[in-house]
């Protein structure tokens, strides 16, 4: 995904070849962290709170923006997320937490007059 860097830098070598030396200076210095931040920072932002790893995620960006664009940078990765969750899921379910029988083995001690207390 090419992000801002297709314009920058172009705008960049321009810079440098029309204006003056601290102007162009100044220029890099303020375009560069942008393009950083767009590569970097998105992917990161996006994948915070989720337990999908940073590579899913960036998959999911890169490829609906290519499919959809500007919503699917949004949705790409939100939809592969999701099916990263349920596939998962699928593939590898949990063990039950609570006894196949539906918990019938409960404690005797806890009934009283043959009615079952939570």
């Amino acid at each position: 995904m090419p992000g801002p860097g297709l314009i920058l830098v172009p705008a960049i070598i321009w810079a440098w070849f029309s204006w003056p030396v601290g102007v162009s200076f100044a220029f890099t210095i303020v375009a560069v962290p942008v393009m950083l931040m767009d590569n970097i920072l998105k992917p990161l932002l996006m994948s915070r709170g989720l337990s999908t790893p940073m590579s899913v995620i960036l998959i999911g960006v890169i490829g609906g923006t290519i499919s959809h664009g500007l919503i699917g940078l949004f949705l790409g990765p939100i939809v592969l997320s999701v099916f990263y969750d349920l596939l998962l899921a699928w593939a590898w379910p949990l063990p039950p937490s609570v006894p196949i029988d539906g918990g019938g083995q409960m404690d005797k001690s806890r009934e009283v007059q043959g009615e079952r207390q939570p």
